[in-house]
């Protein structure tokens, strides 16, 4: 994992986000980044539409920066419309699954 797809509650660098970045908090929360000067992240039910295949929606935003409910440190998943990590699953694949015996 980069620098850029994990950054922790200390970050202080605003630009490490970009607007329409797409993160999971560390609790399972899902982000979406605004360009509100303000409101910087905001709820992907309001913001997850694409207004075109590879561009980013940039919603309004609706929580500060360090709001407690964007629980650190967050995981980048979508940058510039596209995911930033992919795991190819080809359809012959069997997952590793561990044999449990009770």
């Amino acid at each position: 994992m980069t620098e850029l797809n994990r950054i922790d509650g200390t970050q202080t660098d605003p630009m490490a986000w970009k607007p329409g970045d797409v993160v999971m908090a560390v609790n399972g929360g899902i982000w979406v980044r605004s360009d509100h000067p303000r409101w910087v992240w905001d709820y992907p039910s309001e913001a997850m539409s694409m207004p075109a295949p590879g561009r980013p929606h940039v919603p309004e935003g609706a929580v500060e920066e360090h709001d407690p409910l964007v629980h650190r440190p967050l995981l980048l998943l979508i940058r510039d419309g596209r995911p930033v990590q992919t795991i190819v699953m080809h359809a012959t694949a069997q997952p590793a699954v561990e044999s449990r015996e009770e």
